[in-house]
């Protein structure tokens, strides 16, 4: 059984007109197959972008060098995978 003192939460509240905002509405509604591969929650999707920038950071602050390494490999390989899909889908493919 998980206590509440075990668990992390993180709100984020943005006026729906703003940038942030507007991203948090598509989160939460995003549908698109191309974007949201394994129809993942707005959560969800937060938290792999949160991943993918910092992981490797909290694993060096841990003291955790190879595994930081590691991480860093791992995430930078996925955000190139992003980036490449982004250019396919905007036709901006050199």
């Amino acid at each position: 059984m998980t206590k509440s003192t075990d668990v992390v939460e993180i709100r984020i509240r943005r006026n729906k007109n703003s940038s942030a905002g507007r991203l948090f509405q598509f989160l939460m509604n995003c549908y698109n197959h191309w974007i949201n591969e394994d129809g993942k929650t707005a959560s969800q999707l937060v938290l792999q972008a949160a991943w993918l920038l910092y992981w490797p950071f909290v694993l060096e602050r841990e003291g955790n060098q190879e595994k930081a390494k590691e991480a860093a490999f791992w995430c930078i390989r996925h955000l190139e995978s992003h980036i490449l899909k982004m250019k396919i889908y905007f036709g901006l493919n050199d």
